[in-house]
């Protein structure tokens, strides 16, 4: 029913290095199981899975009689997570798009982990900010560079993924495409967005990482020895910010310290995973997992994780966020923000983006999945692919 193709796996053995034999065995396990949970997913039309030029491992449904959506959609998957987080959706999906693409990110499950390349890197420390009171700050400026020398810092952190997402997109020699983005994926969506505005027609962000506003923004100018009052509740405002903080230690090295712990490690893994997946009912979806978090086959790279921790904060914000690049979209571009009704993450910021879209007269929407967390396609998928199905074929 669906192939696979690993042309940067094939070397003879004297080609084949040490590391390329490690890297080649990561794959061809997380391959495995991703195999398994697909061999249990029924799908309309066919699927073939292959790894692009590119070295993007993909899986492509392919359905000729599907007439609702016939621009070609890309399911971009969050943090810590693949293809096979939307695989509770394909059924319906497939029933209703005529070529439905779901991809690993690169450095993210079984696509290939490219080297990261920076040029000039320096360390873009956060601005700090010290409390008079409560709700009142008064910003440390520490020698900063300007906004303008920051934002492309970061802009060669974010290509990382986004070139590559283009280049996909030409490897499957596609037009115009629309991209469905979760979480952090929600995030690189909308940056895709904005460096290829002419390959792109709808956008759909799904609980996205990176909506609010704050006081860490790169954009916001503040002046010495000046107090300013702080929300906790606006995240719509230059002020706004939160009180958690990861850990530095937990910040930098994220799953690695649940593997380092050994089977301690791996019994606090499974324990969460049966409880943020409650209403997953596949059990080989959770093993899945529980494989990628902490097992020999992880998914998350240490690029993912250099690149993570260099567009956000340790409160999970953004350093430049959606909600104060939304007017750089084109035009034409209709964004769609879908959250679950308990979801984790915070909805009021896409709300709130939403309505300012609106004003400007942008082509934007709201949705909220009944019933559904912050993993909304796997908690209620009917009701998420209605929604969905119902944007994209507008």
């Amino acid at each position: 029913m669906w192939t696979n193709t690993f042309k940067w796996c094939s070397k003879t053995d004297k080609e084949t290095t040490t590391a390329d034999a490690k890297v080649c065995a990561k794959v061809h396990g997380l391959k495995t199981l991703q195999q398994q949970i697909m061999d249990s997913t029924s799908v309309s039309g066919s699927v073939n899975n292959t790894m692009t030029p590119g070295g993007i491992n993909q899986w492509h449904f392919h359905n000729s009689r599907a007439s609702k959506v016939s621009t070609p959609t890309v399911l971009i998957h969050g943090y810590a997570a693949s293809s096979m987080a939307f695989y509770r959706t394909f059924t319906n999906l497939s029933d209703n798009i005529r070529d439905l693409y779901a991809i690993d990110l690169p450095a993210n499950g079984a696509s290939e982990a490219p080297a990261l390349q920076v040029e000039n890197v320096k360390k873009i420390k956060s601005l700090r900010f010290k409390h008079v009171e409560d709700d009142m700050v008064t910003p440390v400026l520490d020698k900063r560079p300007p906004a303008e020398e920051i934002k492309s810092h970061l802009e060669q952190y974010e290509s990382y993924f986004v070139d590559r997402i283009e280049q996909w997109r030409k490897d499957n020699n596609l037009r115009k495409i629309n991209v469905v983005g979760h979480s952090f994926g929600g995030y690189i969506s909308f940056k895709y967005a904005l460096k290829y505005p002419n390959s792109i027609d709808k956008l759909c962000l799904i609980s996205p990482l990176g909506v609010e506003n704050s006081i860490h923004a790169i954009n916001h100018r503040w002046d010495v020895n000046t107090t300013y009052p702080v929300t906790f509740t606006d995240p719509s405002s230059r002020y706004y910010t939160r009180k958690l903080n990861i850990p530095q230690f937990i910040f930098e090295n994220q799953l690695n310290v649940l593997k380092w712990m050994g089977p301690i490690g791996s019994k606090l893994c499974s324990s969460y995973i049966s409880t943020a997946y409650v209403k997953v009912p596949d059990q080989l979806y959770k093993d899945y997992l529980l494989h990628s978090f902490v097992g020999k086959n992880q998914s998350v790279q240490p690029q993912t994780i250099k690149v993570f921790t260099q567009l956000f904060e340790r409160n999970l914000i953004a350093r430049d966020p959606i909600i104060n690049n939304v007017g750089l979209l084109n035009p034409a571009t209709h964004v769609m923000f879908m959250y679950g009704e308990h979801d984790w993450m915070d909805k009021y910021a896409g709300y709130l983006t939403t309505e300012s879209m609106l004003k400007n007269k942008s082509k934007a929407s709201y949705v909220e999945v009944p019933d559904a967390g912050h993993n909304l396609f796997l908690d209620n998928p009917n009701h998420f692919t209605s929604s969905l199905v119902s944007f994209l074929s507008k």
